[in-house]
């Protein structure tokens, strides 16, 4: 299993991007995923970022942007802008595939099905479901297409109870807001080229607030291709913050990834602006970096 961590520019402080990587990955760290945007104006410098990875040793995993920040939500599928959808998408595989082709090791594509509250305004909110089942066979069979040697990860997601015990600003259903219901959405594609990114964190809310079984499954686990781990504050709100020594919420499944045999990364998906109090965000984070690799060692 590799470690791997979010890219945030608010890590850096004073330091230029290549001194951060480097620096990251002196702590052990050996993957970075990014957040490409092709309709964004630092198109360019996503491009030359993938080779500072690579300059530092890293490898280059993507998230695909959420909708505040690109036209990405799959909810447009079924809409007159499927056409627009479908080359925002297919721009990010390529990128993806030119990853993996570059770096050696295959560069995975984080994507969250569509919420309801756009569902609402642009299809029905039964057919949300069969509209994300729709977009993920039509990128199995782009990737397939085009020979590209990528894959996505259809990520869990938090239960509306959850969201609303952790104290999120947002109170909204999505397609994949449980174990069996991406599972279910996977195995129906039918493609290795579709698989799973898991959240243990989310998986960990979902199980303590929304009541979800806590073990997961060794079919749901075979079709895991990444994996999340971030942390609540220490009050128990909220999402992405730094993992600090003696949580516990996520071990037990850490365990279950390395006991089926998983050798992707585990990204720590936390940000700069959700710090352990009186650390700096680079120091908050090398204290999650540590904690982590740590726990895997035992």
């Amino acid at each position: 299993m590799q470690l791997g961590i979010a890219y945030d520019p608010d890590y850096f402080g004073r330091l230029a991007p290549a001194t951060f990587l480097a620096t990251v990955a002196k702590w052990g760290v050996q993957a970075v995923e990014i957040y490409p945007n092709p309709y964004a104006a630092d198109w360019a410098e996503r491009l030359n970022l993938a080779r500072l990875c690579w300059d530092a040793g890293l490898i280059v995993h993507c998230h695909t942007p959420t909708p505040r920040y690109a036209p990405s939500s799959l909810a447009f599928f079924a809409t007159t802008e499927r056409a627009a959808l479908c080359e925002f998408y297919e721009r990010i595989f390529a990128y993806a595939a030119w990853l993996t082709d570059t770096q050696g090791s295959r560069s995975v594509v984080v994507i969250h099905g569509p919420d309801y509250v756009e569902a609402d305004i642009l299809s029905p909110i039964a057919s949300m479901r069969l509209v994300t089942l729709d977009f993920l066979t039509w990128a199995a069979e782009t990737l397939d297409r085009h020979e590209w040697q990528t894959c996505l990860g259809f990520e869990v997601l938090l239960a509306s109870e959850a969201v609303r015990a952790l104290g999120l600003p947002f109170q909204k259903r999505v397609v994949g807001d449980s174990r069996a219901e991406v599972l279910d959405l996977v195995k129906a594609v039918g493609n290795q080229k579709i698989g799973i990114t898991w959240d243990l964190l989310v998986d960990w809310a979902n199980a303590f607030h929304a009541g979800h079984h806590s073990t997961p499954e060794k079919d749901f686990l075979k079709h895991v291709v990444h994996a999340h781990l971030h942390d609540t504050s220490r009050n128990g709100a909220g999402v992405h913050y730094t993992i600090r020594p003696g949580q516990l919420n996520y071990h037990s499944r850490v365990r279950a990834l390395l006991a089926a045999g998983y050798q992707g990364t585990l990204t720590l998906e936390i940000f700069a602006r959700y710090t352990i109090r009186s650390y700096t965000p680079i120091d908050s984070l090398q204290i999650g970096v540590e904690t982590v690799l740590q726990a895997l060692e035992e």
